[in-house]
């Protein structure tokens, strides 16, 4: 079997089989795959590609997005760390008021713990400023 036939045959089972490992991160978290893709091997390799070399594997762009065209790609494991949910605070472009940069950045421009900051983003679905407002706030008390 080939890498790319293979990688199309797991992305569908860790988007369907609720039995296949790690599924909640995938199909349990509502990610699908094209309809078209499903059945369709061929299709998804005519959107996708041979993979590029042994150290690639298949990959979503938007970590929260479906396998659609558009959206998968192949990829290092150095890209897809990069590319994981906990990572997504790393990537992008920041501001809080006059600083611009990226996330610990910005956070260390501003004298806050990063690590505090994605918490509260996470535990309480604040924005960024909200985060860094919190803290910034608090020191000042």
């Amino acid at each position: 079997m080939t890498p790319e036939k293979q990688s199309w045959l797991d992305l569908n089972r860790r988007c369907s089989d609720k039995n296949w490992p790690r599924y909640k991160d995938w199909g349990g978290r509502g990610i699908s795959v094209y309809p078209r893709w499903v059945y369709d091997y061929e299709d998804f390799l005519a959107h996708v590609g041979f993979r590029p070399s042994p150290e690639h594997s298949i990959d979503r762009i938007s970590n929260d997005g479906n396998y659609v065209p558009g959206n998968v790609k192949w990829s290092t494991i150095k890209e897809q760390r990069a590319n994981r949910r906990e990572s997504n605070f790393k990537t992008g472009t920041y501001f809080y008021e006059n600083v611009k940069g990226s996330f610990s950045g910005v956070c260390k421009s501003v004298g806050v713990c990063s690590v505090s900051v994605k918490r509260r983003m996470r535990l309480f679905g604040w924005t960024f400023s909200q985060a860094i407002f919190y803290f910034v706030q608090k020191k000042s008390w």
